[in-house]
């Protein structure tokens, strides 16, 4: 017989020798019973809750790490290009003396029409509210960090739609500013002008400063590019920030 049925049977038994101070023993047996079967599952799936956490957390900061080092690369490689935009622009704009530009000064500018949007995915992120997991994380500073670099990323990528619906390619637009031509490849080359290149020569643009200083038209697009590229600079190094601080609080937050 199972143990609920022996239950049952002593209980009757007890009811029938009105043997009061037997039932409420019995029944004390069953209550008890019962809330301690609650706290053990309850106990159990806030440990499941705890561990599932953790491994949430650590995620979190694996690919923080990740994409992090990521952003650091591009901002790294974005921030030397607009340095040689800023650079070149007191030639450019006549406030010094005429000269050629270099070939990485030319290619700056033959390429600032180009803004990338960058890295900003955290995979993790995307799961915890696909799956309705984001209130297992318990740190407040987290939660608020992460709800905080959503906004952030998503109004990136609808700025980057808007920046990108209206380009300004110089060389297309001004090609007797800017002329593309084939040179012999060197090994120590390590730009961008590399498309369709063949195995003994390279794509170079030309940038000429005379008529670049006299062309207000091309003054113009250059501005509009550099602006955009500054501004994306700036896109990028606020990225890297938030990261950086995220990643110090996930850390504090795995050491508790």
């Amino acid at each position: 017989m199972s143990e609920k049925y022996l239950l049952l049977r002593r209980i009757g038994t007890h009811l029938k020798e009105q043997n009061w101070f037997a039932v409420a023993a019995e029944f004390l047996i069953v209550v008890t019973g019962v809330f301690l079967g609650i706290q053990v599952s309850n106990w159990n799936a806030e440990y499941q809750e705890r561990q599932d956490e953790r491994q949430i957390l650590k995620r979190l900061s694996d690919e923080t790490d990740v994409l992090l080092s990521a952003v650091q690369r591009e901002t790294a490689t974005l921030r030397q290009k607009t340095d040689l935009l800023i650079n070149v622009q007191p030639v450019i704009y006549s406030v010094e003396a005429a000269r050629p530009l270099s070939d990485e000064e030319c290619e700056a500018v033959a390429l600032s029409h180009i803004y990338r949007l960058g890295s900003d995915e955290l995979p993790i992120l995307n799961e915890l509210i696909g799956t309705g997991r984001f209130d297992r994380l318990r740190d407040d500073g987290v939660k608020q960090m992460l709800r905080e670099y959503i906004l952030f990323r998503d109004d990136l990528r609808s700025r980057h739609e808007e920046r990108t619906n209206e380009i300004f390619r110089l060389s297309n637009l001004h090609p007797d500013a800017i002329s593309v031509t084939s040179v012999p490849r060197t090994p120590d080359y390590d730009g961008d002008w590399t498309w369709l290149s063949a195995e003994g020569y390279r794509w170079r643009p030309s940038c000429n400063i005379q008529h670049i200083r006299q062309n207000q038209s091309f003054l113009n697009d250059f501005f509009d590019n550099s602006g955009r590229t500054g501004n994306v600079l700036s896109s990028y190094e606020e990225r890297e920030a938030m990261l950086m601080s995220l990643k110090e609080r996930l850390t504090s937050a795995l050491a508790e």
